[in-house]
């Protein structure tokens, strides 16, 4: 396997800027996309209008979908991002029993390569080090799981359920994140590296 020539971000995780089957450039469109988002973010109009002051980039999808269509731009909704967020590197080093369910019991079905198998736990996932379009996103959905986990799918504080995590690998990244919205592979991994913050802008 070539040798990724990416740097590593925040996340601890390496973001799939090759990824098989989704094209160089439409990851780069959906970063570019993204970029605006990640500096409303930043911007101290945003977070002085988060819900319960705020914790950055931890924004719901339809907020995520909003700053982009308006390219970052301010209106004057309310746009929580105080999600609860937790890094697949950070539930890589978490000690919980949750990481010994088993991948496919939790609902996530195997890939045809067989790195998903039945014996396979969302511990290993989160320890694979590939940087593929699978693990990438196995990794990123696992984490998000995971946190679901913790808080017993309380939407009030998750930037993603459970089903929802089952939904995005069950479509490889392609699902509907909210009513009248689809999103692709390149447009989950720019949520998914957003609220990491595993992208740098500015």
């Amino acid at each position: 396997m070539k040798k990724s020539e990416t740097t590593p971000t925040p996340s601890g995780d390496m973001p799939d800027g090759s990824a098989q089957g989704v094209s160089r450039r439409q990851i780069v469109r959906a970063g570019l996309s993204a970029a605006p988002v990640v500096a409303a973010l930043k911007s101290n109009t945003v977070l002085a209008g988060a819900l319960g002051g705020g914790q950055g980039n931890g924004v719901t999808t339809s907020a995520f979908a909003s700053l982009q269509a308006n390219q970052g731009r301010v209106s004057n909704a309310r746009y929580k991002t105080d999600c609860v967020v937790r890094t697949p590197a950070e539930w890589n080093l978490k000690q919980s029993e949750f990481k010994n369910k088993k991948f496919q019991e939790c609902g996530f079905a195997a890939n045809p390569e067989g790195r998903f198998g039945r014996r396979v736990t969302l511990g290993d996932v989160l320890g694979y080090e590939g940087h593929d379009r699978d693990t990438v996103l196995a990794r990123y959905v696992v984490a998000a799981y995971l946190t679901a986990l913790e808080f017993h799918d309380d939407r009030d504080v998750l930037a993603l359920t459970t089903s929802q995590c089952n939904a995005i690998w069950s479509g490889r990244g392609n699902w509907s994140p909210f009513a009248g919205a689809q999103w692709d592979y390149a447009q989950t991994i720019a949520y998914f590296e957003t609220i990491y913050s595993a992208r740098r802008f500015g």
